[in-house]
């Protein structure tokens, strides 16, 4: 094989596990009802708490920018981070895939140190943490992507088919006992 075609092989490759980790979760009702559900909606309480708070303030109650601002930057962080120690933890096979995980770790840690002092304004912050939770999400996303328990359908059992009475594939011809 010619040098130059092979060159970056490796780069196509996580290009199309990343393409395909984003693509193939559509497919399951239950992965995407579980991602908006629990992840966005439930994991995210805190931040629909203080946008809810500063959309509709109640008399006595003081609700500013910088309470949406905190609960975005102690979201995506943790999002990010528990997603990405997924990925480094279970992809055994898949080295650049983990590379990319501690990358974007990193990436997403100093976002977070960046836009937290005071001196950074509340909307340039609340900004920067927006596109920091979409990462954290997609991160969730792409690590979760392959999880048998969020996908639907029955998979074949081990050693057969999901129907126990069905013959089994193959045959035994050409071997002696």
């Amino acid at each position: 094989m010619d040098d130059e075609a092979d060159k970056y092989i490796y780069w196509r490759r996580i290009k199309r596990t990343l393409l395909e980790r984003s693509r193939k979760p559509w497919r399951h009702p239950s992965f995407v009802l579980y991602f908006f559900a629990s992840v966005l909606l439930v994991g995210g309480a805190g931040l629909w708490l203080e946008l809810h708070k500063l959309l509709f303030p109640t008399a006595g109650e003081c609700s500013s920018l910088e309470n949406l601002r905190t609960a975005l930057i102690t979201f995506f962080p943790a999002l990010a981070g528990s997603a990405c120690m997924q990925v480094i933890l279970e992809e055994n096979d898949d080295r650049a895939l983990r590379a990319s995980a501690v990358c974007l770790l990193i990436a997403l840690s100093i976002l977070a140190l960046a836009i937290a002092p005071s001196s950074v304004s509340s909307p340039t912050a609340i900004t920067l943490g927006l596109v920091g939770c979409w990462l954290a999400l997609w991160a969730w996303w792409i690590a979760n992507a392959n999880q048998p328990g969020l996908q639907d359908g029955r998979t074949d059992a081990a050693i057969g088919r999901s129907n126990p009475n069905s013959s089994l594939q193959g045959s035994l011809e050409g071997f002696s006992s």
